[in-house]
């Protein structure tokens, strides 16, 4: 089926490839942009039936209503709206100028927004129910998680997130509107060069060190954008074949280039943690006991950003909580490169750790080189390898899983007194082992006297330490089994093979010595049929012969001399006379019962035969 497009921003970057990507495929598309003439190669390569080039600065509400008018005018729908214009500011937020940044709200964020309430109007009112149409609405990574140097585009695409999902909230499902987030990771587009504004940094941001004078660094050189653009089109026009597909998942939130996904996750498994690990700070905080308010929620409630699969099995969801014990509470601490290229390891002071103890909160130990390795030349935002990335979900996940558990402990600990000593002293042991291990493995200051914990605070981690004590045991014991298992199976399995070589051995030495007989019984059987073959030859010579010399013969090895016969006596030549052959014909031998008389009537015959010969 061939779609019509409307592409904002179509000059360059994402625009561009996605216009190219359409035309190839035969779409038709309205390309918007405030230089038509950026597109002056493409119009005279492209057929002019497929493509509509129109003026339009997206800050401008009338452009806006212009491009659709005209693109309506010549198509008479417009199926899919691509809304990409917008650009980026490189600065940090002390060194951005207000009038800069909002001008470029101007377009990342009013532009977008105006864009999608005239695509939506148009979707209902032109297109109708049956035909409804697509709204893909460009955002970033950026809209998911903030960037040094880049507070205000950050900001723009966070706006952008929100009204979008707002938006597709408020729509009608009978409309037949689908609306869509593209958060594109990093990919080698203008976005970062000419289409990237860039603005000195105050003194107080010159420093080296500092994360956004990394970002500054890190996109001045293009081999560090990854991303492909065009592949990045071809696979969005791929995509949008799913529009008219009946019973086809349409996501609000695509996250495009896998670096940008995992990098997303990881910022959203953060925040979940966060509320998890400070949800008690919000009891008791309704005025009544019934929070009535929140079932008006019920009906309308949107998908939340992270939840448990409730399909995943008991097994699957156990074996995340091996990180538990190595994971709860990590604070990851940043290593940064020094001037010099050696490595300094930024701590915090040591008064902030004694503050921290006593109120409980507990750092990742520093011999854990997984929880701990970092790039050095790496803020904090960036990218974690794949097993740091890994054993954080896992956290999370045992986290989540633990925290009804832990709830249940503490009512039980709060009805049961000697329960509540129980948790308490549990805490408290958890905490001074805390201290000594620190103390005597880390090289931390020893410590003359610990404060104890709050009581709050005790039993919240003593439940804390139950709960996922006993998911961890749960777990481990799966493991246990799961391992024993897999073993006994791959064990049955390689003595299975192993019978089944043994058997086929035997059978290929049982085969081999047939063929060895066979072989040697076709031998015999051959040279047997040679010898008879040959003595036939040698008859044959013999009679051959006998048949060319006529007359007698003798035959060889035996003591028996018979006549030959004159066959044709007329084929001998006219030299022989007639009274030769008469002699020859009236020889008639005379039969014997001795041996020796027979032989000297055959040497008679033998001698008269020669006479006669001669």
């Amino acid at each position: 089926m061939t779609y019509t497009w409307l592409v904002t921003g179509a000059s360059s970057g994402f625009g561009r490839a996605v216009t190219e990507a359409a035309l190839k495929r035969g779409d038709n598309v309205i390309a918007t942009l405030r230089k038509p003439s950026d597109l002056d190669g493409l119009v005279a390569s492209a057929p002019s039936a497929q493509l509509l080039v129109v003026k339009c600065d997206v800050s401008s509400e009338s452009d806006i209503a212009n491009a659709f008018a005209q693109g309506l005018a010549k198509y008479k729908i417009i199926d899919l709206v691509f809304n990409n214009a917008g650009y980026g500011i490189c600065a940090e937020a002390e060194s951005t100028p207000n009038d800069a940044a909002r001008k470029m709200f101007d377009v990342n964020f009013w532009g977008a927004a105006n864009v999608s309430r005239e695509a939506v109007r148009v979707f209902r009112e032109v297109n109708g129910k049956e035909k409804g149409g697509w709204l893909l609405n460009v955002s970033s990574g950026a809209g998911l998680m903030g960037l040094p140097a880049s507070a205000y585009y950050c900001a723009s695409k966070f706006a952008l997130e929100g009204f979008t999902e707002s938006l597709a909230q408020e729509l009608d499902p009978a409309w037949n509107i689908k609306i869509t987030l593209l958060e594109l990771g990093a990919f080698r587009t203008k976005a970062h060069s000419s289409n990237y504004v860039k603005f000195p940094a105050i003194p107080a941001y010159t420093n080296g060190n500092l994360p956004s004078q990394f970002i500054r660094k890190f996109f001045e050189d293009v081999n560090n954008i990854p991303g492909d653009v065009y592949k990045a089109a071809d696979r969005i026009i791929e995509v949008t074949q799913l529009k008219d597909k009946e019973g086809a998942k349409i996501p609000l939130h695509w996250c495009i280039a896998k670096d940008n996904i995992a990098n997303s996750k990881q910022r959203l498994l953060g925040v979940v943690a966060e509320f998890d690990e400070f949800e008690s700070w919000s009891d008791n905080l309704l005025l009544t006991d019934e929070p009535k308010v929140l079932e008006i929620g019920k009906t309308w409630r949107p998908k939340m950003l992270f939840e448990l699969d409730q399909n995943s099995t008991l097994v699957i969801q156990c074996y995340s909580l091996l990180a538990a014990g190595l994971c709860r509470n990590v604070r990851f601490e940043e290593k940064n490169k020094t001037d010099d290229g050696g490595q300094c390891n930024r701590k915090r002071p040591s008064a902030d750790r004694r503050e921290d103890h006593r109120q409980g909160q507990t750092h990742a130990p520093e011999w854990l080189p997984i929880l701990l390795r970092r790039r050095a030349h790496l803020p904090s935002f960036a990218l974690l390898t794949a097993i740091e990335r890994e054993i954080f979900q896992l956290t999370t996940n045992v986290i989540t899983l633990a925290k009804p558990i832990s709830s249940r402990i503490k009512e039980q600990v709060r009805q049961h007194e000697r329960f509540r000593g129980f948790c308490i002293s549990l805490a408290q042991w958890m905490y001074r082992s805390e201290v000594k291990l620190r103390t005597n493995v880390l090289g931390e200051p020893a410590r003359a006297h610990v404060r104890p914990l709050s009581e709050a605070k005790a039993i919240e981690n003593g439940a804390n330490f139950l709960a996922e004590g006993f998911l961890f045991t749960v777990a481990a014991g799966l493991i246990i089994g799961e391992t024993w298992r897999n073993s006994r199976n791959q064990t049955k399995r390689r003595d299975s093979v192993d019978d089944q070589l043994e058997d086929l051995g035997s059978r290929v030495t049982e085969l081999t010595t047939r063929v060895d007989n066979l072989i040697e019984k076709w031998g015999n059987e051959h040279e047997a049929e040679r010898q008879r073959n040959d003595e036939l030859a040698r008859i044959l010579e013999r009679v051959v012969e006998i048949g060319l010399r006529g007359g007698w013969a003798e035959f060889q090895d035996t003591p028996l001399q018979l006549p030959r016969i004159q066959l044709a006596p007329h084929l001998r030549g006219n030299s022989q006379s007639e009274s030769d052959v008469q002699n020859t014909a009236n020889i008639s031998p005379t039969p014997s019962s001795d041996s020796n008389s027979l032989g000297t009537t055959s040497a008679s015959i033998e001698d008269q035969t020669r006479t006669t010969e001669s």
